[in-house]
């Protein structure tokens, strides 16, 4: 009986899959995030080697588009029905703050101020030291 139990205590504490990995290669960060639809979405070009690091991480497969066009900015859609907006550029930023249908605001560009609706911004850029 103790056998039969062992194996259901050792699936209980696996790590959670991540929402998402952010790689630091040389000074530009490379974003990738799980989708709603099963499958991770890159926002930076990934090389063979990383596209296959996050997909060991994350558990998915990526997305088969070089890379997700979000200029100046774009919404993503998380598994758990959060939405996040993505900036990439500066002229986006401030039109991302105004949009209330996403959680919060993952972006590469240091803000200058915090949004006026409150929405939490986080700066992608100053997490690329500790990859």
């Amino acid at each position: 009986m103790a056998l039969q139990i062992a194996p259901l205590i050792a699936l209980e504490r696996r790590p959670p899959v991540p929402d998402g990995v952010l790689f630091a290669a040389g000074r530009t960060p490379q974003l990738v995030l799980a989708g709603n639809n099963g499958m991770a979405q890159s926002y930076a070009l990934l090389s063979n080697f990383l596209a296959s690091m996050a997909q060991l991480r994350m558990g998915k497969g990526i997305e088969p588009a070089e890379q997700v066009q979000c200029l100046p900015n774009c919404k993503h859609e998380f598994s758990k029905c959060t939405s996040a907006s993505i900036v990439l550029k500066a002229k986006g930023l401030t039109a991302t703050c105004k949009n209330l249908e996403t959680a919060f605001v993952l972006t590469s560009v240091t803000p200058r101020y915090p949004c006026c609706s409150g929405k939490q911004i986080y700066n992608i850029d100053q997490k690329t030291g500790y990859n």
